[in-house]
């Protein structure tokens, strides 16, 4: 079924475009969704969604833009990052659908656990890791039937979401898609409720605050390369999971 009405595995491409935020800066968004123009190739354009929705399951991979369209025709998130991470990093947007109070479409099965803990070596937190070696039955329990339809996230959609995405596909889960990005370039894409961040439109620097007095912020950043998590996460045998 549509979830249109309620938001009110292939190699990650090269050629990703990134809106990167400072994240001691304040930004402000329209309160309507960023529509788009017919033929505009974009989220949601009808010939767009339903050329994107024709790709999906075999094209194995979507962007955050493609994501979208599959969440309207029902895909759900599977979120394979540690609680602790999603603690620290922020949740998948998770609207609710019409007539519910909270959402349920984005379920956590970590594929590694994890701790934050302080290292006195790097002077800094890190995560301490274990495999999750049940991995692929909670997944099986949350989602017994083996066509659902799956957006399979991690914190930048590489290693753990290409596992994850392997341990389910070998499990015989035909319907399981790779977000690319990961919940970073989802999130920067798409609000709480998922509508699209204008980022161009109203823009609020938040370092006049006194809060910044004392900062050495000098300028905002709009462009880089660092959608990708710099934690060297684990990557489970098959076996072990």
């Amino acid at each position: 079924a549509s979830r249109a009405s309620a938001a009110a595995a292939a190699p990650i491409r090269a050629n990703v475009v990134v809106r990167s935020m400072p994240s001691n800066a304040s930004y402000t968004y329209e309160d309507d969704p960023v529509q788009a123009a017919p033929g505009s190739g974009q989220y949601p354009d009808a010939a767009y969604v339903a050329r994107v929705i024709a790709q999906f399951p075999d094209q194995g991979i979507a962007t955050a833009e493609e994501g979208r369209c599959l969440w309207d025709d029902g895909y759900v998130i599977l979120d394979v990052r540690a609680p602790c991470e999603i603690e620290f990093m922020g949740k998948c947007p998770n609207p609710p659908a019409p007539g519910q109070s909270k959402g349920d479409c984005v379920t956590v099965v970590p594929l590694v656990h994890a701790q934050r803990r302080y290292d006195a070596a790097s002077g800094k937190k890190v995560y301490v890791q274990t495999p999750n070696d049940q991995f692929l039955r909670e997944a099986q329990r949350a989602f017994p039937d083996t066509s659902s339809k799956l957006l399979v996230v991690c914190s930048d959609g590489r290693l753990r979401a290409t596992a994850a995405l392997a341990l389910l596909r070998g499990a015989g889960y035909t319907g399981a898609v790779g977000m690319e990005g990961g919940c970073t370039l989802w999130c920067r894409e798409w609000d709480q409720h998922l509508r699209r961040r204008n980022l161009p439109g109203k823009f609020s620097r938040g370092f006049d605050s006194p809060m910044f007095v004392d900062s050495n912020v000098v300028a905002e950043s709009f462009g880089g390369d660092d959608w990708r998590d710099d934690v060297q996460w684990m990557v489970p045998d098959a076996g072990v999971c």
